[in-house]
C-alpha cells in the first residue's frame, strides 16, 4: 500500500479538520512520506534508537562524543555510533534474505 493510500485510510472517518492536523502533522515528521528511506535505513533508525538508549548516557563535555553508561571512560562519537548501526541493519538484511 503507498503511503498517501495508508495514511488516507487512517484518516477516513475523522473531520476535515481532525484529518487536516494528522496529515499535516504526519507530513512534518516524515519530511514529505519520507520518499527516499530504505529499508537498511529503517533498519539503522531502530538501532540507533536502541542503541542510545541502552547503550549510552550523555555528551562528553566537549559535546563531541557520547558517554557509554556501564563504562563512562568509554566515549564514542556520533560517526562512530551511525557507522554501527548500519552495520546492524546490513546484518538484518544479510539475515531476512536466507
Amino acid at each position: 500500500m503507498e503511503a498517501q493510500q495508508l495514511l488516507e485510510s487512517k484518516v477516513k472517518d475523522k473531520t476535515f479538520d481532525e484529518r487536516t492536523a494528522i496529515i499535516d502533522s504526519w507530513l512534518t515528521k516524515t519530511g514529505g512520506y519520507a520518499k527516499d528511506m530504505t529499508l537498511r535505513d529503517y533498519y539503522a533508525g531502530k538501532a540507533l534508537d536502541r542503541m542510545m538508549a541502552v547503550y549510552f548516557a550523555e555528551l562528553t563535555a566537549d559535546g563531541e562524543k557520547f558517554r557509554m553508561i556501564e563504562n563512562d571512560q568509554v566515549s564514542v562519537t556520533a560517526e562512530m555510533i551511525a557507522e554501527e548501526c548500519f552495520a546492524m541493519a546490513d546484518a538484518m538484511l544479510k539475515v531476512r534474505v536466507q
